[in-house]
Protein backbone atom coordinates (compact mmCIF):
# COMPACT_ATOMS: atom_id res chain seq x y z
CA UNK A 1 0.00 0.00 0.00
CA UNK A 2 1.62 3.51 -1.11
CA UNK A 3 0.67 6.13 1.50
CA UNK A 4 2.17 9.98 1.04
CA UNK A 5 2.67 12.20 3.84
CA UNK A 6 4.06 15.61 4.33
CA UNK A 7 8.13 15.13 4.18
CA UNK A 8 9.34 16.07 7.85
CA UNK A 9 13.17 17.31 8.36
CA UNK A 10 13.95 13.76 9.19
CA UNK A 11 13.75 12.57 6.01
CA UNK A 12 16.49 14.31 5.07
CA UNK A 13 18.88 11.38 5.19
CA UNK A 14 16.35 9.02 3.15
CA UNK A 15 15.19 11.22 0.84
CA UNK A 16 19.17 12.52 -0.17
CA UNK A 17 20.03 8.50 -0.04
CA UNK A 18 16.92 7.69 -3.02
CA UNK A 19 18.03 10.39 -4.66
CA UNK A 20 21.69 9.54 -5.26
CA UNK A 21 20.23 5.89 -6.04
CA UNK A 22 17.87 7.16 -8.36
CA UNK A 23 20.93 9.72 -10.08
CA UNK A 24 23.42 6.76 -10.58
CA UNK A 25 20.60 4.11 -11.90
CA UNK A 26 18.30 6.79 -14.23
CA UNK A 27 21.43 8.39 -15.56
CA UNK A 28 24.21 5.87 -16.19
CA UNK A 29 25.19 6.80 -19.26
CA UNK A 30 24.20 10.27 -19.43
CA UNK A 31 26.03 12.11 -17.20
CA UNK A 32 29.54 11.35 -16.48
CA UNK A 33 30.43 8.72 -14.38
CA UNK A 34 32.97 10.48 -12.06
CA UNK A 35 29.93 12.54 -11.08
CA UNK A 36 27.70 10.18 -10.23
CA UNK A 37 30.08 8.06 -8.45
CA UNK A 38 31.07 11.38 -6.45
CA UNK A 39 27.57 12.90 -5.89
CA UNK A 40 27.57 14.88 -2.93
CA UNK A 41 25.30 12.87 -1.04
CA UNK A 42 26.38 14.79 3.04
CA UNK A 43 25.70 18.35 1.39
CA UNK A 44 22.07 17.31 -0.40
CA UNK A 45 21.16 15.57 3.90
CA UNK A 46 22.08 19.20 5.41
CA UNK A 47 20.19 21.30 2.14
CA UNK A 48 17.32 18.84 2.00
CA UNK A 49 17.16 19.05 6.16
CA UNK A 50 17.28 23.01 6.14
CA UNK A 51 14.43 23.22 3.42
CA UNK A 52 12.65 20.97 5.46
CA UNK A 53 12.86 22.69 8.21
CA UNK A 54 12.40 25.82 7.26
CA UNK A 55 10.65 25.92 3.77
CA UNK A 56 10.42 28.74 1.68
CA UNK A 57 6.88 30.23 1.20
CA UNK A 58 5.67 28.20 -1.87
CA UNK A 59 7.24 25.31 -1.45
CA UNK A 60 5.97 21.72 -0.58
CA UNK A 61 7.65 18.00 -0.31
CA UNK A 62 5.84 15.10 0.16
CA UNK A 63 7.22 11.29 0.78
CA UNK A 64 5.76 8.22 -0.32
CA UNK A 65 6.10 4.91 1.69
CA UNK A 66 5.33 1.94 0.41
CA UNK A 67 4.32 -1.01 2.31
CA UNK A 68 5.45 1.57 5.60
CA UNK A 69 9.22 1.95 3.98
CA UNK A 70 10.67 4.78 2.51
CA UNK A 71 10.16 4.54 -1.50
CA UNK A 72 10.38 8.55 -2.52
CA UNK A 73 10.01 11.80 -2.83
CA UNK A 74 8.93 15.14 -4.53
CA UNK A 75 9.40 18.53 -4.23
CA UNK A 76 7.43 21.31 -5.66
CA UNK A 77 8.17 25.31 -5.99
CA UNK A 78 5.11 27.23 -6.65
CA UNK A 79 5.02 29.61 -8.80
CA UNK A 80 7.72 27.97 -11.20
CA UNK A 81 11.33 29.08 -11.03
CA UNK A 82 11.35 30.12 -14.33
CA UNK A 83 10.44 33.55 -15.90
CA UNK A 84 8.58 32.82 -18.70
CA UNK A 85 5.63 31.16 -16.64
CA UNK A 86 3.05 32.89 -14.84
CA UNK A 87 2.52 32.79 -11.02
CA UNK A 88 0.04 30.20 -12.13
CA UNK A 89 2.53 27.70 -12.83
CA UNK A 90 4.26 25.20 -10.47
CA UNK A 91 7.24 23.35 -10.61
CA UNK A 92 7.85 19.53 -9.64
CA UNK A 93 11.68 20.45 -8.94
CA UNK A 94 12.58 16.95 -8.28
CA UNK A 95 10.71 13.31 -7.88
CA UNK A 96 12.86 10.35 -7.18
CA UNK A 97 12.14 6.91 -6.33
CA UNK A 98 13.83 4.50 -5.16
CA UNK A 99 15.40 2.65 -8.03
CA UNK A 100 14.11 -1.23 -6.54
CA UNK A 101 10.66 0.60 -6.38
CA UNK A 102 10.38 1.34 -9.89
CA UNK A 103 7.22 0.48 -11.38
CA UNK A 104 5.16 0.03 -8.12
CA UNK A 105 2.56 2.97 -8.59
CA UNK A 106 5.36 5.09 -6.03
CA UNK A 107 5.75 7.85 -8.90
CA UNK A 108 2.36 7.95 -10.12
CA UNK A 109 0.93 8.42 -6.30
CA UNK A 110 3.22 11.29 -6.12
CA UNK A 111 2.25 13.03 -9.21
CA UNK A 112 -1.21 12.50 -8.43
CA UNK A 113 -1.75 13.69 -4.83
CA UNK A 114 1.29 17.18 -6.19
CA UNK A 115 -1.09 17.76 -9.02
CA UNK A 116 -4.17 17.87 -6.10
CA UNK A 117 -2.46 20.00 -4.14
CA UNK A 118 -1.46 22.41 -6.77
CA UNK A 119 -5.06 21.91 -7.74
CA UNK A 120 -6.54 22.88 -4.21
CA UNK A 121 -4.30 26.08 -4.52
CA UNK A 122 -5.30 27.52 -7.68
CA UNK A 123 -2.54 26.38 -10.20
CA UNK A 124 -3.47 25.88 -14.26
CA UNK A 125 -0.35 24.36 -15.10
CA UNK A 126 2.84 22.60 -13.97
CA UNK A 127 6.29 22.08 -15.08
CA UNK A 128 9.23 19.65 -14.90
CA UNK A 129 12.68 19.76 -16.54
CA UNK A 130 14.07 16.03 -17.17
CA UNK A 131 17.01 15.17 -18.88
CA UNK A 132 16.72 15.02 -23.04
CA UNK A 133 18.19 11.19 -22.66
CA UNK A 134 16.34 10.11 -20.00
CA UNK A 135 13.83 8.28 -22.27
CA UNK A 136 11.84 6.47 -19.78
CA UNK A 137 11.65 9.49 -17.51
CA UNK A 138 10.18 10.94 -20.74
CA UNK A 139 7.65 8.15 -21.41
CA UNK A 140 6.28 8.35 -18.11
CA UNK A 141 5.35 11.67 -17.86
CA UNK A 142 3.78 11.59 -21.58
CA UNK A 143 1.80 8.68 -19.76
CA UNK A 144 0.56 10.76 -17.56
CA UNK A 145 -0.02 14.15 -19.38
CA UNK A 146 3.05 16.24 -19.64
CA UNK A 147 3.85 17.43 -23.02
CA UNK A 148 7.67 18.64 -24.15
CA UNK A 149 6.79 22.67 -24.50
CA UNK A 150 10.21 22.82 -26.59
CA UNK A 151 12.07 24.69 -24.10
CA UNK A 152 15.73 23.03 -23.68
CA UNK A 153 18.69 24.24 -21.41
CA UNK A 154 21.62 22.33 -19.44
CA UNK A 155 20.09 21.01 -16.68
CA UNK A 156 22.30 22.80 -13.80
CA UNK A 157 22.83 20.24 -11.42
CA UNK A 158 22.95 17.03 -13.83
CA UNK A 159 25.19 18.86 -16.43
CA UNK A 160 23.27 17.53 -19.55
CA UNK A 161 20.82 18.70 -21.74
CA UNK A 162 17.34 18.77 -20.47
CA UNK A 163 13.22 19.41 -21.82
CA UNK A 164 10.87 21.41 -19.84
CA UNK A 165 7.77 19.12 -19.93
CA UNK A 166 3.85 20.86 -18.83
CA UNK A 167 0.91 19.26 -17.70
CA UNK A 168 -2.41 21.12 -17.39
CA UNK A 169 -4.22 20.95 -13.96
CA UNK A 170 -7.91 20.75 -13.69
CA UNK A 171 -9.28 22.56 -10.88
CA UNK A 172 -11.41 20.00 -8.49
CA UNK A 173 -14.94 19.78 -9.42
CA UNK A 174 -16.79 22.14 -7.17
CA UNK A 175 -19.38 20.09 -4.92
CA UNK A 176 -22.50 20.33 -5.37
CA UNK A 177 -25.21 20.79 -2.48
CA UNK A 178 -28.39 20.88 -4.62
CA UNK A 179 -31.20 18.68 -3.60
CA UNK A 180 -31.79 15.76 -6.24
CA UNK A 181 -34.96 16.11 -8.68
CA UNK A 182 -38.00 14.90 -7.06
CA UNK A 183 -41.11 12.94 -9.31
Amino acid sequence: MIEIREAQPSDAEAIAAVNAAAWRVAYKGIIDADRLTGIPVKAWIRDIRAGLEDPKPGTFSLVAELNGEFAGSSFVVVPARDGDLGPEVGELVAIYIDPNRWRQGVGRALIEETIRRTAALGLTELSLWTLTQNDPAIRFYEDLGWKPDGREQIHPSARAPAIRMRRPIRAPAAETTAEPDSE
